[in-house]
């Protein structure tokens, strides 16, 4: 039997070590993959006295899946901790080589249900402009367009989560064409990416609505107060010091953070 206890203490010790670990050598499937998430995600929750308060879905784009090898999302879980205020100051340093991305970050604020459809779920959801920085406690885990590790890695090692930053407005979901939203991400004042919902699954409550299928298939299903980071609309960028903005069209917002 697989010691998923063994694998989840490796990743959380390459954390207080801040040193990276090689992949494991061991053979284990997507399903034991969620089983060391989760934990990894208890021992750490335990060791920083830190609560569950949402997801992150990762592979929400063709590219991604097909990296992975792969035909469908997977998903993350966030912790309070990894959960930032617009405008925060990040040490680079100590972080695993972070990455850059532009996502919608959701609030659900009534439960969704186990047959939610778009609307329901735009109905009762909040959306905020927000950037995620994946990292991974793997070594060589970036391979310059999508991750280098298997996808059963990528699920262990948390789906790659790293910290969210939040923006300061939240708006009801139904408001917008989500799948036109467009955004801008710029590091130093000049602009790096750009991309919109179309690229997030072709809208991004799609990739809620794919969450909450696999949570409710693990009878669960998301919960009011649930963050969720939706998936990017735009590619990857190497995070650098410096400031970085993402700008959100159609009243969304905006939201940044400084590398220091």
């Amino acid at each position: 039997m697989l010691n998923t206890l063994k694998f989840a203490l490796e990743l959380d010790q390459a954390i207080i070590n801040h040193k990276s670990i090689e992949p494991f050598n061991e053979d284990f499937s997507l399903v034991q993959s969620y089983l060391i998430q989760n934990e990894f995600l208890k021992i750490r929750g335990t060791r920083s006295v830190s609560n569950k308060v949402g997801y992150k879905v990762a592979l929400t784009s063709l590219g991604a899946q097909n990296a992975l090898k792969t035909d469908h999302p997977a998903y993350g879980q966030l912790l309070a901790l990894d959960v930032e205020a617009n405008g925060t100051n990040i040490q680079l340093s100590q972080h695993f080589a972070p990455l850059l991305e532009t996502e919608l970050i959701f609030k659900i604020i009534e439960d969704i249900s186990e047959t939610a459809d778009l609307d329901e779920i735009a109905e009762k959801s909040l959306i905020a402009a927000g950037i995620e920085c994946p990292e991974s406690r793997f070594l060589k885990w970036f391979g310059g367009s999508f991750p280098a590790l298997s996808l059963r890695h990528v699920i262990a090692d948390n789906c790659l989560a790293g910290f969210i930053v939040v923006g300061d407005t939240w708006t009801k979901a139904s408001e917008f064409d989500l799948s036109i939203l467009t955004c801008e991400l710029f590091v130093n004042s000049k602009l790096v990416a750009s991309g919109s919902g179309a690229e997030v699954l072709g809208n991004p409550l799609k990739a809620v609505e794919w969450l909450n299928k696999e949570l409710w298939a693990k009878g669960e299903g998301l919960k009011a107060g649930n963050l969720i980071s939706s998936g990017t609309f735009t590619g990857p960028i190497v995070a650098s010091l410096g400031k970085v903005i993402a700008k959100f069209g159609g009243g969304v917002g905006e939201v940044g953070l400084t590398f220091g």
